[in-house]
């Protein structure tokens, strides 16, 4: 493909500690390569895509995960690792907090497992050409962590936390999913997350009804619309 590995790097001044005008590629589990830069991701397969995001974010760091069965899945599954993928964060920082982050988190079922992503579509909006859902939740992400101490979010955390960086417990996330290839195999979960205290907000006082039906609707509305600006999706030339 012409166009993969070929990526502009913009250098953002700002004052968080986070290395400047990195790079990194590697292969994923599936053998798919992508490229990272500070703003953006190129990604070969799972989906074939350019991601560019707002500047205001910059390449935290990346992980790789193991997905175990749940009761959702086969009794003679459960608790065998049937999906694997990673995690790309980055991070809006200012004054060593992460007010913001976005996350791309590609993922997949093992070769081994006939399992496929079986989410529905109807009527639905689309980035770059792929359909997607899009929910908010508020919650207290430390609590969370507590009841899954070697998830994700846990392991999220510690990467920021190892870079010199404070992220907040109170989150806003806007949760975009994606299924990434004809067979289904493949998704891609985008979380653009804010801080209840780069919001102002309490979640206290969202639980005990001091913020309106009103408010709330049309707050995750906006969260919503600031999830999919935030990211610039298109097809890599062939």
């Amino acid at each position: 493909m012409k166009a993969f590995f070929t990526f502009i790097l913009i250098i953002l001044t700002s004052n968080c500690c986070v290395a400047q005008n990195q790079s990194h590629s590697y292969t994923d589990i599936f053998g798919v390569n992508r490229l990272i830069s500070d703003h953006g991701i190129v990604s070969e397969a799972n989906p074939s895509r350019l991601f560019s995001l707002d500047t205001s974010f910059i390449f935290v760091g990346t992980f790789e995960f193991e997905i175990a069965a749940n009761s959702e899945f086969p009794a003679e599954v459960s608790g065998e690792n049937i999906a694997a993928g990673e995690r790309i964060i980055f991070a809006d920082i200012r004054n060593r907090t992460a007010n913001r982050l976005l996350i791309f988190q590609f993922e997949g079922f093992l070769p081994d497992y006939n399992f496929t992503y079986n989410y529905s579509f109807p009527g639905a909006d689309s980035l770059g050409g792929i359909p997607y859902r899009n929910n908010v939740w508020f919650y207290d992400e430390a609590s969370y962590i507590k009841e899954n101490p070697s998830g994700v979010a846990s392991q999220t955390r510690e990467l920021i936390r190892e870079k010199g960086v404070h992220y907040p417990a109170e989150i806003i996330m806007s949760r975009i999913v994606m299924v990434t290839n004809p067979e289904r195999r493949n998704e891609l979960i985008i979380s653009y997350i804010e801080t209840a205290d780069f919001n102002a907000l309490n979640l206290s006082d969202w639980e005990r009804g001091i913020y309106t039906t009103e408010f709330k609707s049309a707050f995750n509305e906006r969260m919503k619309a600031r999830a999919i600006s935030s990211i610039y999706i298109e097809h890599l030339d062939d």
